[in-house]
């Protein structure tokens, strides 16, 4: 018996899973912005998270509220790597 994921799944991605895309979902969008607040790239969270990264712009471009909180967690990103790079 197999335990691969059906391609329809749309349930949250673990780590080690396969990269599927996902439907919106508040939990995985609050942990990507969290961790893009705290300095993480959004190419590593996507890929501990397992979704690839054009998702997450796909759910900015459909959701404006969604939108204007990950452009200012990539701007505390870019602020943290600033800082980080500065000392």
């Amino acid at each position: 018996m197999s335990t691969m994921t059906p391609k329809n799944d749309t349930s949250p991605v673990g780590k080690g899973r396969p990269k599927l895309p996902i439907q919106y979902c508040d939990e995985i969008a609050e942990e990507i912005l969290q961790r893009l607040m705290d300095g993480e790239t959004l190419t590593s969270i996507c890929r501990d998270i397992g979704i690839k990264p054009h998702q997450v712009y796909t759910w900015a471009e459909s959701r404006e509220e969604f939108a204007r909180r990950f452009a200012r967690a990539r701007d505390g990103e870019c602020q943290v790597s600033f800082r980080r790079f500065c000392s």
